[in-house]
């Protein structure tokens, strides 16, 4: 019973994770497609709306609750959603982060969704010390357009002053503000950096070309809000080069003036082409950086394989000892090295044999936990693979090479 509920579980956090993907945009269509028949997601092929549940604790609450007692309340609000529309709209629900909560709804009736989520968000109040907005993105005619509607519900999420007493907003209750602000959210400057700071460049490129779309060209901004827009864009490369480890010199004295040659650029053509290599840069040098991150790892981790060959070593002990992944140091081992860890480790391993066997008479056994080896039949295995004769045969030829050089030298 448990190992079903262990699957279960996990078969629920795959298909969050490639819900969450697929709501950002960086999945392609046909990635898409095979999940979407994994999942049992076939009623969500079509239409779809993106809603946004923002948590709002009553401020006298929050003084009188920790935070833990909070992160319950949010919890038991979750449970509850879940449960009360079940039977009613058929629904998919995910956590976004601790104060939001996602609804995929397979439905573009907005007025219909409002009314659902009205009564619900009603009751919610009643029941719980803490208020619920529902902000209710852009119905889309396909799942495969569902980042569209994510993204409309959180540029509403910008305008927070507006909707301090509303319990649901729609993208209608906020037409006469677009073209007074510019389009920037949080989520995705955070989700920039992240995608900078990992050397993905196509996956930066996909969120840039969504900003300066909705900027540049959806939008009439005038002089002032796009300066602000410049500003903020800059800021997100500034706090982008300060995460970084290493910096290049060149990159710093670019940082100075980066806002001067965006502000300056002719056209909006030019602008977005100058804002797309300065990302492409700033990638550029995380790739590089991580790199040279990898070259130090990779030669502290060879050092420590030789000072503990001698030992039962495993991919494990490793990670352990470098505060890393068993799987991360397996990959950049082998790309490194061009060697898999356990190949490089019993290579090693049979080359001190040898040079032990070069010097000094010794039992085979005893070689064996001199180098390390648990049995005596695994180290012959080994050594036969990587030197194609027995540990006993090569001790021999050694014996045989010294009589032959002592004969010569009489």
């Amino acid at each position: 019973m448990r190992l079903k509920e262990t699957i279960q579980n996990n078969q629920e956090t795959l298909k969050t994770k490639f819900l969450r993907d697929l709501m950002y945009g960086i999945l392609s269509k046909q990635q898409a497609e095979e999940q979407i028949d994994q999942y049992d997601l076939k009623q969500f092929q079509g239409s779809n709306t993106i809603i946004i549940l923002q948590y709002m604790i009553d401020p006298e609450l929050k003084e009188n609750i920790s935070a833990e007692g909070a992160f319950a309340i949010k919890k038991q609000i979750f449970s509850w959603v879940q449960h009360d529309l079940k039977g009613k709209v058929k629904a998919e629900m995910f956590e976004l982060d601790d104060k939001r909560s996602i609804l995929i709804i397979p439905e573009k009736d907005v007025d219909r969704i409002k009314r659902e989520l009205n009564e619900m968000l009603l009751r919610a109040e009643e029941l719980f010390a803490m208020n619920i907005i529902a902000v209710i993105g852009t119905p889309v005619d396909s799942i495969y357009q569902i980042s569209d509607s994510f993204r409309s519900a959180l540029n509403l999420l910008e305008y927070q002053f507006i909707w301090e007493n509303h319990l649901i907003i729609t993208d209608d209750d906020l037409k006469e503000f677009k073209n007074e602000m510019y389009y920037y959210p949080l989520d995705m400057e955070r989700m920039i950096i992240e995608h900078v700071l990992k050397g993905r460049k196509d996956v930066v490129n996909q969120f840039l070309e969504r900003i300066l779309e909705e900027n540049l060209i959806n939008r009439n901004l005038g002089p002032d809000t796009l300066s602000q827009f410049i500003f903020a864009i800059v800021a997100t490369s500034n706090r982008i080069i300060h995460q970084m480890i290493t910096v290049d010199k060149q990159v710093l004295e670019q940082k100075e003036i980066n806002y001067i040659e965006l502000k300056m650029s002719e056209s909006k053509e030019q602008l977005k082409q100058k804002i797309m290599e300065l990302f492409e840069g700033l990638v550029e040098q995380c790739v590089q950086e991580a790199e040279k991150r990898e070259d130090t790892i990779i030669d502290d981790i060879i050092v420590f394989i030789k000072q503990n060959y001698d030992t039962d070593l495993s991919l494990t002990d490793i990670a352990e000892e470098f505060n890393l992944s068993a799987g991360y140091v397996g990959i950049l081992f082998k790309k490194s090295t061009g060697e898999k860890f356990k190949d490089y480790l019993n290579m090693y391993k049979v080359e001190k044999a040898k040079e032990i066997l070069e010097h000094e008479d010794i039992k085979i056994k005893d070689l064996a936990k001199q180098v390390g080896c648990n049995t005596t039949n695994t180290f012959i295995r080994m050594f036969k693979r990587y030197v194609g004769i027995s540990p006993g045969q090569y001790s021999d030829q050694v014996k045989e090479i010294r009589k032959d050089k002592k004969n010569t030298e009489i």
